[in-house]
Order: structure tokens, then sequence, then C-alpha cells
């Protein structure tokens, strides 16, 4: 009894050992290597992707400073600014009203395109100016601006007579003790016009800076510093943080053993470059929970475990990988679209260069129309989000069909009935505009009659209802049918782009949840009606 209990015995630890030899512990390191190589794979896809946002970051700041420099030497070059700055006047009242006429319509000009622009100023020894909002008489002796020592922490040469400046406040029409960003611009260029010492300060909106920091939310810290390794802003959730105090040298030492740095240099200013910190306990934390359920299955179910274990790793992780590339090739896309386009900032500066001439003439139509056509472009290149409320996609056609009435004249008339009750409500971004330009350029080609275009929509038990309709050429019957069988192809070749890229968005973001219905009769109309669920809120993106 006793041997057979031993040989029992013996027989159960051989079976155990072999288990863990050729079972156990296989499945443990196959997993184990297996968890290792994705999370190594994952993590230098994630620093390609934080590389990625740090250039875009870099390139819009580089944007905003480009347009901001650009305005400026504008102003450096207008005749009328540094004629009537540089003129003595007779009192107080004289330069009163050509303040109020000319010189602050002058300074304002630009504030409402450029959101990166806080003020714009000019400081001048002219004793015979008043002071004001954005003038500035101080003697040339005691002005801050002309001397180094006083409010300029760094100065960065950009271009004939222009400087970016790091400033520290001093001057009582400002805030005293506050940090400011700013492009000083000698208003010399007129040799007629240097009576006087004249400078044009130009301070850039720090918010707008610190959102664009905080857009991402991928790194721990980002800095903007100059070439002298001072901080010129950081990401911070409070703005005060931000304008107060001085500027302290940023020290890689105090960063941690955890952390890395990823920079990208500036173009303009030169030697100016982003930094920003990533934390890499921070991808490790986020595998850490599933490494515990690996190892419980692997270790609680031998074989049926590693094989249950494997399919489970292969889906997670291929679901993580599918996602994370997803999401790396749409950060580089954007990108490459960025560094691809004919600085827009070109195009917006000639849109108000015509609309500010044609003020000056005062072609006031032209102007309005200008204006409608920059902001349509603006909104047009920058995807900020996909939703947008209800109320700024109308916005957004009523701009493009008031463009098309200066085009036709009393040839076309439009009617827009936007529900109040759902203006606020989201829907995504160019879901509409594309239908009014449909009815616009395909609707009315041959039509020689008066063109009427009607734009309207309603909220109906928790869903909204747009509709788009026209009296122009219509469509027969088998062009009606052949365009509702090409709405679920993939083909865009062709006429119908517009329709099929919103068809496939609406199926994209709603699902099976959303309806567009076209009706059309040659030589009477054509309408399109879309239907899909009420949203207060845009949905979360993972």
């Amino acid at each position: 009894m006793l041997k057979v209990f031993l040989r029992n015995l013996l027989e159960t630890r051989k079976l155990l050992i072999s288990i863990a030899v050729f079972s156990v512990i296989p499945a443990v390191v196959v997993n184990m290597l297996y968890y290792s190589q994705i999370q190594r794979q994952i993590a230098g896809e994630r620093k390609l992707l934080y590389h990625d946002a740090i250039q875009r970051v870099q390139h819009n700041i580089e944007q905003y400073i480009s347009e901001a420099v650009d305005m400026s030497l504008r102003f450096r070059v207008n005749e009328d600014l540094n004629r009537l700055m540089d003129r003595p006047y007779a009192g107080k009242y004289q330069f009163f009203i050509e303040y109020q006429n000319s010189i602050n319509g002058i300074l304002s000009s630009s504030l409402a395109y450029l959101r990166q622009v806080d003020l714009i100023s000019v400081c001048t020894d002219n004793p015979t100016v008043l002071m004001a909002k954005n003038i500035i008489y101080t003697p040339e002796k005691d002005n801050v601006y002309y001397n180094p020592q006083g409010m300029t922490v760094s100065r960065t040469p950009l271009n004939e007579g222009v400087s970016l400046e790091l400033l520290r406040e001093q001057n009582a029409l400002y805030r005293e003790g506050r940090r400011y960003i700013s492009i000083v611009t000698q208003l010399n260029h007129f040799k007629s016009y240097s009576h006087y010492h004249k400078l044009l300060r130009t301070d850039i909106n720090l918010s707008v800076l610190l959102d664009e920091l905080n857009t991402e939310g991928f790194w721990r810290e980002i800095y903007i510093l100059d070439n002298m390794n001072r901080i010129v802003c950081r990401n911070s959730s409070d703005l005060k943080n931000v304008v107060e105090g001085g500027f302290t040298v940023f020290d890689p030492e105090r960063i941690g053993g955890t952390a890395f740095l990823v920079e990208a240099p500036f173009t303009l200013p030169s030697n100016w470059r982003i930094v920003g910190v990533f934390d890499e306990n921070a991808l490790a934390d986020s595998f850490a929970g599933f490494r515990w359920q690996v190892a419980f299955i692997t270790l609680g179910t031998l074989v049926m475990a590693f094989l249950l274990m494997r399919i489970l790793i292969e889906n997670e992780y291929k679901h993580r990988m599918k996602r994370q590339s997803v999401e790396l090739e749409k950060k580089r896309t954007e990108l490459r679209a960025l560094q691809s386009q004919v600085n827009p900032h070109f195009l917006f500066n000639a849109l108000e260069a015509l609309r500010m001439k044609s003020l000056v003439k005062n072609e006031k139509e032209t102007a309005s129309m200008i204006l409608r056509m920059s902001r349509m472009f603006r909104r047009m290149i920058t995807w900020d989000a996909d939703w947008v409320t209800v109320a700024e996609e109308f916005y957004f056609a009523k701009d493009f069909l008031e463009l098309q009435k200066y085009r036709f004249g009393q040839m076309l008339t439009y009617w827009i009935d936007m529900p109040e009750e759902a203006a606020n409500t989201y829907i995504p971004k160019f879901m509409i505009q594309p239908l009014v330009e449909n009815a616009c350029v395909h609707g009315f080609q041959i039509k020689t009659e008066l063109s009427e275009i009607s734009l309207s929509g309603r909220s109906d038990n928790n869903r909204l209802i747009f509709t788009v309709c026209d009296n122009g050429d219509g469509m027969s019957a088998e062009a009606l049918a052949a365009l509702r069988i090409s709405l679920d192809q993939d083909n865009y070749a062709g006429k119908s782009v517009g329709i099929k890229n919103i068809y496939k968005r609406l199926s994209f973001y709603y699902g099976n949840d959303f309806s567009l219905d076209i009706d059309s009769v040659e030589g009477q109309y054509t309408r399109v009606t879309i239907s899909v669920a009420s949203r207060v809120s845009p949905p979360e993106t993972t």
C-alpha cells in the first residue's frame, strides 16, 4: 500500500513537473515576450505621435507670429499712419478729431481678423499728440521702448526695422509687471515723415498661445523657449500664471529621470523652439492592469489559458494598434496638409488689403463680400472640430448665398429659416453648405428665369430635419435613380461628390440613425432632406 502511494505520489509530481516545464513556463515566457514586443511597438508609435503633435503646435504658433509680422510691415509702409503720427497738431482738439476719424480706425482695422493680436499701439516723442489706449507719448530720454535695459528682456530681429521682443511692462498705460511678447516695428520707412521718432508695438495675445499649448494634452509640460533658454510661455490651466511674473530659465535637469524631451525649432523667430516633456511612466501605467490579467489567465488555466490568453492579447493589442495607427496617420496627414498649404495667411492678408481698399473707396458692398469670403476660407482650411452648432452651419451657408447673390444679382433669391430651438444643437461640420452649393452650381446651369433657393430646419421629437430646395433644372427620373444608388458606392469619381461625401460622413457619425432623401422633377425643382438625431453636445472622441 505504501509503495503504491509513493509510486502515485511520484507520478503526480512528475506530471506536475512536466506540466510546469512543458506547458506553464513556456506559456508564461511566450506570452510575456509577446506582451513586451507589443508594448515596445506601441510605445515607439506613441513617441512618433508625440513628435508630430509638437511639430503641429510649433507650426500653428509660428503661423500666428508670421501673420502678426506681416500686419506690422503693412503698418510700416502705411503712408497715412506715418503722416498723421509725424505732423504737429495745433491743439488737442485737432489731434482728437484726426484720432477719431482716421488713426484709431487704421490701428484697429486688423484686430477683428487676427485673434492672436491683443493690442496695436504707437509710441512717439511727438509732443502734440494725446495719450490714448493705443497712442503713447513719451520723450525719448524717458521712453522705456528706446532703452534696452528698461523693459525689453530680449530682442530677436525678424526683418528690417522689425524685432520680436520679450517685455516686462513698466508703463502705467499697460499692466505694470506683466509679461508681453511684442513685435516692435520702426515707423521710419518714409524719409519725409521723420520729424519724430515713432514705434509700432503689436502685442501677441498670450491666451491664444496658451490655448494652442493646451490643445493636444499628450504632454506633461510644454514650453516655448527663446534663444537664451528663457520660458516665453508654457501650458497652464490659469492664464494668470502665464502673463504675470518674470521670464525664468528652463532647466532640463528639473524634469526628472522618467521623462523625456521632444523639441521642434522655429524658423521665425530663429533660435526659438518648443520643448515638450513626456512621462514614460504614463505609458507603462496604461498596461499595468492588462499585465495582471495576462498573468492570472496564464497561471490559472494552463494550456486552455494559454490559448485563451493569446486570443485576448491579440484582439486587445490589435485593437489598440489599429486605434493608435489611425490616430497617428490622422495627425501625420494634418501635419502634411499644413506643411503643403500655400501660406493661407497670404490669402487672408490679400483679401484684407482688398477689403480696406474697398472701404476707402466707399465700396461697402464689395467690402462686405470680401469679408464673407475671408470668413469662409478661414473656416474651410481650419478644421478645429468635426462638430459645429446648427447656428454656425446656417451662418456659413448664408455667407455663401450672399456671395452668390452678389454674383447673380436680382436673378437669385433665397430664404433661410433656422430653427431657433435647435440653434445650439450640434451637427457634423459642412453638412448643409455643400447642399446649398449644389443648388447654386448644378441647379441653375440652363435656367434663365428667377432662381430661388430655400434652406429650412426644424426640430421634431428629438430629431433635426433640414431641407434645401431650389427651382432649378432638376433631374430626370433615370438620373435621380442613379444618384440614389451611387450614394452607397465608394467611387467618388464624376459628379455629386459633395452629396456623396455628406452621405458617407453621416454614415460614419450616425450609423443607421439618419436619412438623406433626394426628390427632383426635371425642369421644376430639386429637394434634399436630411434627418438626424438631435445632440445638445458634440460626441466624445476616443
